[in-house]
């Protein structure tokens, strides 16, 4: 029944490149998960990077050919790892299913427009998919509008901190991580769509 159903809110994002927690029908958040890739979140940036810089200089050719298939190779791997953790976290807590955002193309300014441009989510919500299927576990992919505006204490709209965008004000004035509290809101929202 739906009263012992319990979720797993994933926020995708650019800066921790997932953010998950174990919701139930009633709010209790019973687990919350950063992702560990780092390293390889960093290694991403540095060839985007050099692509960056090389273009400027040199155009075109065979170095920034290199580097662009060294790219691909990195984002492939990054997105079957994160896919695969995300799953592990849903098993290991038996959640009935995973929940995403449908995140279409998004747009992004100066060097951010360049990480969001090789921001993998669509790859990554298939894979998560497939493995899911495999395990048995369900995926329900929700409407991701206000899931990062809103405080996910019902205070309103969060206010983002311009020195570090993983963290947020809350109308109340607590100070809160932004993709954890989104990941409440994206668990919070399969049940109200269920409930409707």
């Amino acid at each position: 029944s739906l009263d012992k159903q319990t979720v797993l809110g994933t926020d995708l994002g650019l800066n921790n490149g997932a953010v998950c927690s174990v919701v139930d029908a009633y709010g209790s958040i019973h687990g919350r998960y950063f992702s560990p890739f780092k390293a390889e979140m960093a290694r991403i940036d540095h060839i985007i990077n050099l692509i960056r810089k090389k273009s400027r200089t040199s155009g075109t050719g065979q170095r920034l050919a290199s580097l662009y298939t060294k790219l691909e190779g990195l984002k492939e791997d990054y997105c079957r790892r994160l896919s695969r953790w995300i799953v592990n976290r849903a098993i290991e807590n038996n959640v009935y299913s995973i929940v995403l955002e449908h995140l279409g193309k998004m747009k992004g300014r100066g060097r951010l427009a360049s990480r969001v441009h090789h921001w993998c989510t669509a790859k990554i919500r298939d894979y998560v998919k497939g493995m899911a299927f495999r395990a048995g576990i369900r995926v329900f992919i929700i409407n991701p509008k206000g899931t990062s505006m809103y405080a996910f204490n019902g205070s309103g709209e969060v206010s983002r901190d311009s020195s570090n965008y993983s963290l947020c004000t809350f109308a109340d004035g607590k100070r809160y991580n932004c993709d954890l509290s989104a990941s409440y809101n994206i668990g919070a929202r399969y049940f109200l769509r269920v409930l409707k």
